[in-house]
């Protein structure tokens, strides 16, 4: 899987879906306008005047794009919205031990992928498979299932249902699909006046006073019925867009689903499970409709079956197992309401080790890099449910509350230095609230233990909880955390990457429309980035220039300049402008990276933490390793 094609293409997608929703508006408004000539032209004989042609392109025009705006402004807040729309309530793993299985998949598979942990949610009313993913960015995404999912999919399956959903976090899908709901819900607007107008002039009591004017509620009747009917063509239109869009990204979520797990089986059962049970993939609730093209499976039956947001689940489940017979299992609830956990996927060679990596050429231990963003072996799979299991079982409960989860981010922040560490917990304990010194002290020696790589996963497993802080909260957690990170002076690299990944996860998470997209006002930026890498490959100044230049190779330009500018103030504006810049360049910044930290021929530790933590900052996350 290449995550800056897949974002790409993601991206392009929604370019046309806007141009679609254009065409599909203009079809609508010129519907309106051609019903609007044939009333006027059979009672008055002269021509429509351009005011009333006005009147009805304004009022459609306003109709429609009010409700996509309405839907949109809706939806800001993410996942969550969505997820509670469905009826979805939040999990933390410690209501029971379906959702602490649930939990520990998610945990897994955000660890392992390099992601922040997303939160997660269960639809308890609904008894059908099916799960969705749903946000802007992987900072505010969730992860919903279905009580049904809980309840019949062995771990492994659970697993591969939930690597599909990963697959649409990784390439771009869930900005793509929240877009597509504002949009089509607009398109759809003028066909759900019609029908609420029908339906409110059928009350008894409207229908009682419109006997003494029979024909005004008939006029009323005739209004209603054309909107229904012309703004269906924007309902038709918008079902087509969403079922277009939608179907082939499900093929490449189930294909990456498989290179996640390595395990065809895993998702392949998922699906013939669904074909199983006898509620299928259904959704109960009412507002399944809107919400279909993020849904796993299908959550209601189109009246047509190329209107289907998803494609045949027979033609799914035969890419996966060609040798199918066609067959469904019959699909009961696993004994005792859960499952049994499970293996994890055998251990392989990672990105890099516990220890320093052999040497290896430059040119491979760039190119494992950079095509490792976006990914995730099995080795960061397995890698992950061991350091989930090795997690003090106090300190990884704590990271479901709000309260404990803030201790621990600060405390991650820390020096790896005992000395320098000391003086910013000692900053940190003077600006914090007496509970919040509490369970920093409490906390920071079980942080510390965990070591260097354990630093970012423990920070990205709070995020669910960190998101539950009140945004005075978080305004005070990001203070104490600047004052730790600056307690001992100027912070390392590694600290200020990581009060950076923080700020984000304690914002919406939102990534900019890419605001760089020409190599030029680009270079700058990058050079700023590469030359604090490339502090990290040597002390000396010829072994980091000679890092920087290697970097700036690989950018296909002949030479930078050193910066003169290497504040942390800088390189913060840097990594801004890094992150809203087009996927083709970040594509080319992290090979860049890749190739200064690997300048020595090995990526250590503490080079590949750094790398993990750049990459994650400019939104191109690298597997856990």
């Amino acid at each position: 899987m290449d995550f800056f094609t897949h974002q790409d293409q993601a991206r392009r997608a929604s370019r046309r879906l806007v141009w679609l929703f254009i065409i599909a508006v203009l079809a609508v408004v010129a519907a309106l306008d051609l019903v609007l000539i044939g009333i006027w032209t059979a009672s008055v004989p002269t021509a429509v005047p351009w005011q009333a042609h006005a009147a009805v392109a304004g009022g459609a025009l306003a109709v429609i794009l009010g409700a996509a705006l309405l839907k949109t402004w809706e939806l800001r807040g993410g996942g969550r919205v969505v997820a509670e729309m469905l009826g979805g309530r939040p999990v933390t793993g410690d209501e029971s031990p379906q959702h602490r299985r649930l939990v520990n998949v998610v945990e897994e598979m955000a660890l392992a992928s390099g992601t922040p942990m997303p939160a997660v949610y269960v639809l308890e009313s609904e008894a059908g498979i099916n799960a969705f993913a749903a946000g802007h960015q992987a900072e505010d995404a969730v992860v919903a299932v279905t009580r049904g999912t809980l309840e019949h999919l062995p771990r492994n399956e659970l697993q591969g249902v939930i690597g599909h959903e990963f697959s649409h976090i990784l390439n771009g899908d869930m900005r793509l699909n929240l877009r597509l709901m504002g949009l089509v819900h607009g398109l759809m607007a003028l066909s759900q006046a019609g029908a609420q107008l029908i339906e409110a002039m059928a009350r008894p009591r409207v229908r009682s006073r419109g006997q003494k004017d029979g024909g005004g509620l008939l006029a009323l009747y005739a209004a209603g019925f054309a909107l229904w009917a012309i703004g269906g063509i924007g309902a038709f239109a918008g079902s087509v867009i969403r079922a277009a869009i939608s179907r082939s990204r499900e093929f490449l979520a189930d294909a990456s689903a498989v290179q996640f797990t390595r395990d065809p089986a895993a998702i392949g059962g998922a699906l013939k499970r669904i074909g199983g049970l006898g509620a299928g993939a259904r959704l109960a609730t009412a507002r399944a409709g809107e919400a279909g093209h993020l849904l796993f499976g299908a959550g209601s039956a189109p009246w047509i079956s190329w209107l289907a947001t998803h494609p045949p689940l027979e033609e799914r489940i035969r890419r996966l197992d060609p040798a199918w017979d066609g067959r469904y299992p019959a699909t009961a609830a696993l004994a005792g309401g859960t499952a049994a956990a499970g293996a994890l996927p055998a251990a392989a060679a990672g990105l890099v080790g516990a220890t320093p990596a052999p040497v290896m050429p430059r040119q491979v231990a760039v190119e494992r890099i950079a095509a490792a963003v976006g990914a995730m072996p099995p080795a960061s799979l397995s890698l992950a449910g061991t350091f989930l299991a090795d997690l003090p079982p106090g300190l990884r409960a704590e990271m479901h509350q709000p309260v404990a989860a803030r201790a621990a981010a600060l405390a991650a922040l820390c020096d790896p230095r005992p000395a320098v560490a000391t003086l910013q917990i000692d900053a940190a304990l003077r600006a914090a609230d007496s509970l919040l010194a509490k369970d920093l002290a409490r906390l920071r020696p079980q942080v510390a233990a965990l070591g260097q790589r354990g630093r970012l996963p423990l920070m990205d497993l709070a995020a669910p909880a960190l998101r539950q802080l009140t945004p005075s909260q978080r305004v005070e957690v990001l203070r104490i955390a600047r004052q730790a990170a600056w307690g001992a002076g100027k912070p390392s690299l590694t600290v200020f990457c990581l009060l950076r990944h923080l700020e984000l996860l304690l914002s919406d998470g939102r990534m900019p429309s890419p605001r760089l997209l020409a190599l030029a006002p680009f270079l700058p930026h990058a050079a700023v980035v590469l030359s604090h890498l490339a502090q990290t490959a040597g002390d000396d100044q010829t072994t980091a220039r000679g890092a920087f230049a290697a970097a700036v190779h690989s950018l296909g330009v002949e030479s930078l300049e050193w910066p003169t500018d290497r504040s942390l103030e800088r390189l913060g504006t840097a990594l801004d402008a890094c992150r809203s810049s087009g996927f083709g360049l970040r594509r080319r910044l992290v090979t860049a990276a890749a190739w200064s930290v690997a300048a020595d021929g090995q990526v250590t530790v503490a080079e590949a933490e750094v790398l993990r933590l750049v990459a994650t900052t400019v939104g191109c996350p690298l597997p856990f390793a």
